[in-house]
């Protein structure tokens, strides 16, 4: 009798288990839906979730199954938003459960994105989508408890991520608009920074994260989509005179600082890049004074840091300011030794096929470089001159080679009878005559 009884029960559960899941299963995800029943740490929820992974296995088509997981990630937010009200201690999990979710669309997005640009009106719908959805998670921050916002950082984040990718997939058909998204993304975050008072270093540290997030995928479509590094070499220029104007906001914030510079810094790799990829493309002449342009402002900006070094540095934390000071000189030395390094490749390279007015406008970005930070150097406190050897070092170089491959050009040119140096001569040549020079500057320190 107790036997026949539990198979009743059991009966019972397995019936109301497939009740349960025939519902979830006959459930349509719908992005104004009111707020659902089954929530996680509920008991029916694995059940419910069962029911829409069988619904989204019999859905065949590519495109189908895409708007499939984009809504089925809408209802994790949805289910989210209510934990947040109801159930506060399911926060991490119904994070955790949107993640994944934004994780499955990455493979249905790669087949997708091979049917060709006919899909771009899809792709638009999903990046509007996931836009959508990282607003809401802006709008939930303030309201979930301070152990949760990691969690909900990291579901925003898969967001992120997963726009970022909605909008590489739109670059294989209209890199311009792609460009044109990201530029958008990059300048609000800059805006923001530009606004933000009271300083917050919580929400400065985000919205840097954030700039940096979309300038490493901008960095990896300009190696992709040879149709817009000309856009990103001039707009990464106006970003990096932004980002230093930022960085002088942020004067009394070491902190701040530091990270404003760790953004540069992968803004002039953005920018090294693009300028690497028309190099390759053979389109130097079309940059080549923006080249020099935005080399040497990385030389003004150094000339200023060092004059600033003296300036305002309380004698009872002289040595702290000094040391953030000499960051920043480094920093920019650093920064400007990438342009003369992608200089010198050039040189290395196309030396036989940069016209002279190329060459000489090269030679001149370098020596009009030389002097400025020669010029500096004699004044500058001890804690810069590390630094400025480095920048002053790296200007010869590029100098010096330079010179060496324009005198190269012009013998050819003048049709001379003497042998045609191959450029690996040419750089022995310029090691040859820079080494005395270097080792002056070396002295210099005592090096």
């Amino acid at each position: 009798m107790k036997s026949r009884m539990k198979k009743v029960i059991a009966l019972i559960v397995l019936a109301l288990m497939l009740f349960m899941g025939l519902s979830a299963l006959a459930e349509e995800p719908d992005p104004n839906t009111e707020v659902p029943s089954v929530l996680p740490g509920s008991f029916w929820y694995p059940l419910k979730v069962l029911g829409e992974n069988v619904r989204t296995f019999f859905t065949f088509n590519s495109e189908a199954k895409l708007e499939r997981h984009q809504l089925l990630s809408q209802r994790r937010l949805i289910e989210l938003e209510a934990v947040i009200e109801n159930a506060p201690e399911m926060i991490d999990r119904a994070t955790e459960n949107y993640r994944r979710q934004q994780q499955k669309i990455e493979g249905v997005l790669n087949q997708v994105a091979q049917q060709g640009p006919d899909r771009e009106e899809l792709m638009n719908w999903l990046e509007e989508s996931i836009s959508w959805h990282i607003d809401a998670f802006d709008r939930l921050k303030e309201q979930v408890p301070d152990d949760a916002r990691a969690a909900l950082e990291q579901a925003r984040t898969a967001a992120q991520e997963g726009r970022n990718r909605v909008i590489e997939v739109i670059s294989n058909w209209n890199p311009e608009g792609a460009f044109n998204r990201y530029k958008g993304l990059m300048d609000d975050r800059l805006d923001q920074l530009e606004e933000i008072d009271p300083i917050d270093e919580e929400e400065v540290d985000a919205l840097l994260n954030e700039w940096c997030l979309y300038n490493d995928a901008l960095r990896r479509m300009s190696k992709s989509n040879g149709q817009i590094n000309t856009q990103i070499n001039s707009w990464q220029g106006e970003s990096l005179e932004r980002l230093d104007d930022l960085e002088d906001r942020f004067n009394q914030r070491e902190t701040i600082q530091e990270r404003v510079r760790e953004a540069r810094a992968e803004a002039v790799e953005t920018q090294i890049e693009a300028l690497r990829q028309i190099r390759e493309e053979n389109r130097w002449a079309e940059i080549e004074d923006d080249f020099n342009q935005t080399a040497l402002q990385r030389v003004e900006r150094l000339q200023e840091r060092v004059a600033e070094m003296d300036q305002d540095c309380p004698e009872s934390d002289r040595e702290n300011c000094l040391l953030e000071r000499q960051k920043m000189v480094e920093a920019l030395s650093q920064e400007y030794q990438q342009y003369t390094s992608l200089g010198e490749e050039v040189i290395e390279q196309d030396w036989n096929a940069l016209t002279t007015s190329g060459h000489n406008a090269l030679g001149q970005a370098g020596q009009q470089a030389i002097q400025m930070l020669e010029q500096v150097y004699n004044t500058a406190p001890e804690e810069a001159l590390e630094g400025l050897e480095q920048a002053i070092a790296s200007a010869e170089r590029l100098r010096h080679l330079n010179n060496e491959a324009l005198g190269t050009l012009n013998q050819i040119q003048e049709g001379s009878t003497s042998d045609n140096p191959s450029i690996e001569r040419v750089q022995e040549r310029v090691r040859q005559e820079l080494a005395p020079q270097l080792e002056t500057i070396q002295n210099r320190f005592g090096q």
